[in-house]
């Protein structure tokens, strides 16, 4: 049987600049109001409560140094990379929510 999948939450991100952009990733700053964001966690982006695109947070700074984890409360700039091509960026004003994938083995 294939493993479930369960997605763990860690924390929601508003978008509060955009710095570059390329085909593949954009740098961004926010402020996390919920939870913590990890470097190395997956996020949706949404805007209006619509999902508009997925990926990966694959660089994580505060206060201009590599950091593993930015808590509630706290700015943070990320490097986003896009799971899959799309024409959605992120914009000002967008929030990421970060969570954990987690395989558990099933059993009959």
């Amino acid at each position: 049987m294939e493993p479930e999948t369960r997605r763990n939450f860690l924390g929601k991100v508003k978008i509060l600049a955009v710095f570059k952009t390329d085909s593949r990733s954009q740098i961004i700053g926010g402020k996390v109001t919920s939870g913590k964001i990890l470097r190395g966690a997956l996020v949706d982006v949404t805007r209006n409560n619509a999902k508009l695109i997925s990926g990966k947070i694959t660089q994580l700074q505060h206060n201009k140094a590599d950091a593993v984890e930015v808590k509630e409360g706290l700015e943070c700039g990320m490097k986003f990379e896009k799971i899959t091509p799309s024409e959605w960026d992120i914009k000002e004003g967008d929030t990421l929510e970060a969570y954990e994938e987690e395989k558990i083995a099933r059993n009959l």
